[in-house]
């Protein structure tokens, strides 16, 4: 079976209003799996005189699938170099873990760089870890201010 196909089959229970409210961002479902992208507007990314948008690549992602008791989640923090540490430091505490942290990019101002993380467990638990993460970067999250990007890759 193709990727595609073999995702079809996925099936996600969870009510994606919990991790909405957690986050206070919507995402979107696509194939069962629910995914919310949340852009930088904080930062003025430039890259060889060009602006860098959070269509391009520039933003935040995670993506869940599962049970409101038994979820996975898989995405990719963009941040500051001064937010790594504390960004780190608010995930693993949160039992998410940190696969990697990288740059994307070569000769962006300021320096960006992208953390992959994952994490397998309640719903709620993991979208409060991700909120911990993300109340560790200056990425707006202003209470009722949602942020409908649609399915992003």
């Amino acid at each position: 079976k193709g990727l595609t196909e073999q995702s079809a089959h996925v099936k996600s229970s969870f009510d994606p209003e919990v991790i909405e409210s957690i986050l206070n961002y919507d995402g979107a479902m696509n194939l069962g799996v629910y995914k919310v992208t949340i852009g930088r507007p904080d930062v003025n990314l430039m890259d060889h005189g060009n602006s860098v948008s959070t269509f391009m690549g520039f933003n935040t992602w995670m993506a869940f699938q599962g049970t409101a008791e038994k979820a996975a989640v898989a995405g990719d923090f963009a941040m500051l170099e001064y937010e790594v540490e504390s960004v780190i430091e608010a995930l693993v505490s949160h039992g998410i873990e940190v696969v990697a942290v990288h740059n994307h990019m070569v000769t962006e101002q300021p320096r960006i760089f992208f953390l992959h993380f994952w994490g397998v467990g309640p719903v709620e638990k993991l979208a409060r870890g991700l909120k911990a993460g993300l109340d560790r970067t200056g990425t707006p999250v202003s209470p009722g201010a949602r942020s409908k990007l649609g399915p992003q890759e």
